[in-house]
């Protein structure tokens, strides 16, 4: 369960308004250049502008169409109806947005949206102004929180695809819509404001942004030019009660039953600043040919910082029922006795006694830059030919860290306190007895958690497009063209690399490490009675880590080892992107497509309705080549053999590397893609659509990293003892 409350400062609403809003200069002519309605009596000119001018654009888009989308569109500057891109798609039928911070990670909720869906295919394709856009985050995709909705004209949603359009997306293609200088007939000057504030953050965030167009005629012919910044400041904090993952168990009745992993209760702090700008230089120097170079630069800076309890069975047990050799019983627990399930056996509340609590303390940072230059031309050859050419560089990086440091209560399963949750009524509860969560002194050091990305990549576009009018019978016109493209992408992503601080994790009562022992700079008492605004109970007070533990870098880590009571076998930071010592984090991928595509259009009329559409087939090849490392790491001990060694030593010798051994692969393939369009017209108010197509989506990056697998053994018998190394790496 999660809450996340917001509201404007100042005033409400959904479009920009005055000082706090929009101040156009010059002839914005948006919504004045639709035909007014009919003048009343009075001659009072009513003239439709804002939410109901945006709807009426998005109709007509939709309605015009060859192919199924769905549109928002922002008439006014600023007027995007959201805050983000995904805000705005979730406005669109058929499309579902995410609402965790991550796709695999649902636990973790947030107000800000992520990733987007279209009729629940997650294969979604982004682009802008037509052009592909990707961000190094995500390989393939753009994050779509990276991009400010201030920036846009427009968002289209296209469901199914014609041949024309850029392969990738099964689940659909969302094309963001950036402002030209030759939307508009005149100067345009505009800027917005807001400011916005959380209920439960308690803390003000204040975003701007400001437009300037203007278009001149000179003896050069037309040139126009556009300038578009944008500044947001946003956070918000969110609370969340959550159970794990349900494993299935019988109870010692033989009652199959649904029992949590670990339960839990967490508070996250999120804060993200995003700076945008969007330039575009067009020039037409006669009727029939013209110019667009464009430039787009988001950048991303979201932080984050969480606490974390969450308890489970530490006895050994799973999900505090026991499983006896392995045939499926289970042996009833003092807290299986009290747990109760609902009529389908899903747990529903119970007390989990001698629970290991965990507190844990989050941080994480992402620092995230996507760069889009093109230049496009639009030629008008003849009154039946046009040809139209693009050019297009994008540039991404994304750098990821993550520190998190753990705490638990209790040296002894024995002094470990008893947790409750009951999760059958509209609210959740849950509570601790049996030790004073507030009491620094009986928590010691657990764990620690970190993590590393840097991603990079970059693509270099190029296509040639034409459209040939027929108009001779149904057939009406048809489009053919071709597209390359080279991206390079490297991928730097460590393990989440978690380990003991102290062997009392497991439970040993020795080497006792309480946080009070550590001076008081190091953990902190978090008051909870105000958790979902005190209307869900929960612990009061909780110790945690310091948030500087964890939110310094560097000194993290400095930190967390001087806390660790392990002899130097538990946790170690991690120091580069081998991902410790597993090696599988660095991974270099370049993928070249080449596509050719070839599109017709046809109309007419059957039994007085107009039926038309389009259909074609597109074909596209793609070479992939991909360099990743292996890691040898070192065996922690060894037996030394005495005789009869050589294949034994040439075994250990290649186990015992310790070096990163480079490996490459490549692959290539060819996909046919027909699609076809269909809409039948049955009255000016009224149409049907009918659409079939096949379409590809390719890995992300990260998943394509190049493997091999090296296997060797040796069974050397010295002194009667049989020795036996096996090597098997990815």
């Amino acid at each position: 369960m999660t809450t996340t409350k917001k509201k404007l400062g100042l005033l409400m609403g959904t479009a920009s308004m005055a000082v706090l809003g929009t101040l156009a200069l010059g002839a914005i002519a948006y919504a004045q250049d639709a035909a007014p309605a009919a003048a009343p009596a009075d001659d009072t000119v009513i003239i439709v502008t804002g939410q109901r001018a945006q709807l009426k654009s998005a109709q007509k888009i939709k309605k015009d169409s060859d192919v199924i989308v769905d549109s928002v569109t922002a008439v006014d500057i600023g007027a995007l109806p959201d805050r983000s891109v995904a805000d705005a798609l979730q406005r669109i039928s058929g499309v579902t947005i995410q609402r965790a911070a991550e796709a695999n990670d649902p636990i973790r909720m947030t107000a800000e949206a992520g990733g987007v869906e279209i009729r629940g295919l997650a294969w979604v394709r982004s682009e802008t102004n037509g052009r592909d856009i990707f961000s190094a985050k995500n390989g393939r995709g753009l994050s779509w929180g990276d991009v400010s909705a201030d920036l846009l004209a427009g968002v289209d949603v296209y469901k199914n695809p014609s041949a024309d359009m850029v392969e990738g997306g099964i689940g659909g293609t969302v094309n963001l819509r950036t402002r030209l200088p030759f939307d508009s007939k005149k100067q345009v000057i505009a800027f917005t404001a807001d400011a916005t504030q959380g209920d439960l953050q308690e803390k003000n965030h204040y975003s701007a942004s400001l437009l300037y167009s203007n278009r001149w005629n000179t003896s050069a012919g037309e040139i126009g030019a556009l300038l578009n910044y944008s500044l947001v400041s946003e956070g918000n904090m969110t609370n969340v009660i959550a159970v794990d993952r349900y494993n299935a168990a019988t109870t010692a009745s033989g009652q199959n039953v649904l029992v949590p992993n670990t339960m839990g209760w967490r508070t996250i702090d999120w804060n993200q600043k995003r700076t945008a700008i969007n330039g575009a230089l067009q020039w037409r120097p006669t009727d029939d040919l013209e110019f667009t170079l464009s430039v787009l630069n988001a950048k991303a800076e979201p932080k984050n910082t969480e606490y974390n309890v969450g308890f489970y069975n530490d006895a050994g047990e799973i999900s505090t029922l026991t499983m006896d050799d392995g045939n499926g019983n289970l042996i009833d627990t003092p807290s299986a006795a009290t747990y109760k399930y609902d009529a389908n056996g899903v747990f529903q509340s119970g007390t989990v006694y001698n629970a290991g609590i965990t507190s844990n303390t989050r941080y994480g940072e992402d620092h995230n830059e996507t760069t889009d230059i093109s230049l496009h031309a639009r030629w008008n050859v003849s009154d039946r030919l046009t040809l139209a050419g693009d050019v297009q560089f994008v540039n991404s990086n994304a750098l990821v860290l993550s520190n998190t440091a753990f705490l638990q209560i209790g040296q002894t399963v024995a002094d470990k306190p008893n947790a409750t949750i009951d999760i059958s009524g509209d609210l959740p509860e849950i509570s601790v007895s049996g030790k004073d969560t507030a009491d620094a002194s009986q928590y010691w050091w657990a764990a620690a958690m970190d993590h590393i990305e840097k991603n990079k990549g970059k693509e270099l576009a190029a296509r040639l497009d034409g459209e040939y009018q027929l108009d001779t019978g149904w057939l009406k016109s048809f489009k053919f063209g071709v597209r390359t493209t080279d991206k390079d992408y490297i991928t730097r992503q460590s393990t989440y690399n978690w380990g003991f601080l102290s062997s009392q994790y497991w439970g040993n009562s020795g080497d006792p490490q309480s946080a009070a022992n550590l001076g008081s700079g190091t953990y902190e008492v978090r008051d909870f009675s105000d958790f979902m605004n005190g209307d869900v109970p929960v612990p009061g007070s909780v110790v945690f880590p310091e948030a500087s533990v964890v939110n310094r870098g560097t000194a993290t880590t400095a930190e967390l080892l001087a806390m660790a009571n392990t002899s130097g076998w538990g946790w170690k930071p991690l120091t580069d992107f081998t991902g410790g010592t597993n090696g599988g984090g660095l991974n270099s991928q370049n993928e070249k497509t080449t596509a050719a595509y070839v599109n017709f259009k046809f109309g007419g009329e059957i039994s007085g309705h107009t039926l038309d559409g389009n259909f074609g087939v597109r074909v596209v090849k793609t070479e992939a080549d991909g360099e990743s490392n292996i890691y040898m790491a070192a065996p922690t001990t060894a037996q030394p053999c005495t005789s009869n060694c050589t294949v034994y030593n040439n075994v250990f010798t290649f186990a015992n590397g310790g070096f990163l051994q480079s490996y490459a692969g490549n692959n290539e393939y060819t996909n046919t893609l027909p699609s076809l369009n269909l809409r039948m017209k049955v009255s000016p108010a009224l149409q049907f659509r009918f659409a079939v197509s096949e379409g590809m989506a390719r890995p992300d990056f990260s998943q394509l990293q190049a493997y091999t697998t090296y296997s060797a053994g040796a069974n050397v018998t010295t002194d009667d003892t049989a020795q036996t190394v096996t090597v098997n790496s990815l």
